[in-house]
């Protein structure tokens, strides 16, 4: 296919003029590891300004500081803004009292279920203990406006086990994601994104997609665990209108989507 642009910076065909998606993200990413202090604390008023819908500045905020000013989830908690629960990440014992508080007083099912995010987000003692305890007793809260309490707190990297017990899920080791610069390198690398499959999606006719692939193999991913490698496909067009789409794998590379 011949577009009639190509991106300034790497030379993509583009059907517009201007930089690629990578491009301009990667310059995004760039100007924001130099915001000043002064360029900072601009950047969380302007969030707090607009906290009923968070513009993309507080991710690129969040990234770079690994934290959030105190300032936004209190923001969030007196507009009742509980989405994206990231802006309540590692929030102050005030702001996670209010949480607990208004997932009792719900009687939402989505508000509810976001609560229970931004709590998980939260992520200390206290909050696992309201989770915990509605795992165990959900009449406070109406059971059709509960998924699983304890598997939320899996959105701050915490791993729950029913006994009330918690350990972080993340892992030590870290691989920044990066193009192969060659066929050769590619051929050596234990992981692949997005790899097309022959096969067409029987809903929409699109083709299918193995969005992650892990070889578990080999000595740099032996960290994860995996003894043997790992494929999870999905419909790329489909997969953001079905909550959740599973990807069933065998270790030899194998993946299947069940029936939607």
């Amino acid at each position: 296919m011949n577009l009639p642009y190509q991106c300034p910076d790497c030379g993509t065909e583009l059907g517009y003029e201007g930089l690629c998606w990578r491009c301009r993200t990667a310059a995004q990413r760039r100007a924001a590891a130099a915001w000043t202090p002064a360029e900072i604390a601009a950047k969380e008023q302007e969030i707090i300004a607009q906290i009923d819908d968070v513009p993309d500045d507080f991710w690129y905020l969040l990234c770079r500081e690994d934290s959030v000013a105190p300032a936004i989830p209190r923001a969030a908690l007196a507009a009742r803004t509980f989405w994206p629960p990231a802006l309540y990440y590692h929030a102050p014992a005030d702001v996670r009292d209010g949480l607990i508080a208004a997932l009792m007083e719900t009687e939402a099912a989505q508000e509810a279920n976001e609560l229970m995010m931004c709590l998980g987000m939260q992520g200390d003692d206290r909050a696992l203990a309201a989770l915990l305890a509605l795992e165990r007793d959900a009449a406070p809260v109406a059971r059709a406006a509960l998924r699983q309490p304890l598997c939320l707190c899996a959105v701050r990297r915490l791993d729950v086990r029913p006994r009330g017990t918690a350990a972080h899920a993340e892992l030590d080791t870290c691989y920044p994601i990066v193009h192969a610069a060659s066929a050769e390198e590619l051929d050596r690398s234990p992981v692949r994104i997005a790899r097309p499959r022959e096969e067409h999606c029987p809903h929409c006719g699109g083709r299918m997609a193995d969005m992650l692939v892990l070889d578990g193999r080999d000595a740099r991913l032996q960290f994860l665990g995996i003894d043997g490698i790992l494929t999870a496909t999905c419909c790329p067009n489909c997969v953001a209108y079905a909550e959740p789409m599973l990807s069933r794998y065998t270790l030899d590379g194998g993946s299947t989507v069940p029936a939607l």
